[in-house]
């Protein structure tokens, strides 16, 4: 091989080996960014439209006074129980496309998101406890416990007070 056709090999080697570089540098920001809008959708479906609605409802009932509870209906109760129980599967699909890609988002995101998944579970596992055994799905857990899982957080066990005051409000609902 003449010194010639060494150098245009090195240079097509270089070339190559640059091209590569660039396409590793950006399939890194395109996964990073893709991450980003993940957690962002994550959170965004857990805070806005239906999810936000049960969660008032829910929240209503947990927390609100006689006058704000009384005033719910015992099946829009149990349709939006439903309604977290998805976003929560939701959730734990899109948490779990961003572990195997290895990318991390920021962390105030994955704060927030946790925040609100330990908040929609403690509901749900009030709910859960309250409702009577044959209105509850069992397996349903399965998924909550994975999303508890990928956030770090530990399956809450909501109070006896808790559930007796939730069993209550839900048997006056019921009428």
């Amino acid at each position: 091989m003449d010194s010639v056709q060494a150098w245009a090999t090195l240079m097509v080697g270089l070339v190559a080996l640059v091209i590569s570089v660039a396409a590793f540098v950006q399939a890194r920001r395109v996964a990073k960014r893709e991450s980003y809008v993940v957690a962002r959708e994550i959170l965004s479906d857990l805070t806005k439209g239906e999810v936000a609605r049960a969660r008032d409802v829910i929240g209503t009932l947990r927390y609100g006074t006689e006058k704000g509870w009384s005033a719910l209906d015992y099946s829009d109760v149990i349709n939006q129980y439903y309604i977290l129980e998805w976003a929560l599967e939701r959730a734990s699909y899109g948490l779990k496309g961003l572990r195997p890609a290895g990318h991390k988002v920021q962390a105030s995101m994955i704060t927030a998101i946790t925040w609100h998944i330990r908040e929609l579970t403690t509901s749900l596992a009030m709910l859960h406890s309250a409702f009577p055994r044959s209105m509850v799905d069992d397996d349903t857990w399965e998924v909550l416990e994975s999303v508890l899982q990928l956030v770090k957080v530990e399956k809450p066990t909501p109070s006896e007070t808790d559930v007796a005051t939730i069993r209550l409000r839900l048997e006056s609902l019921r009428g």
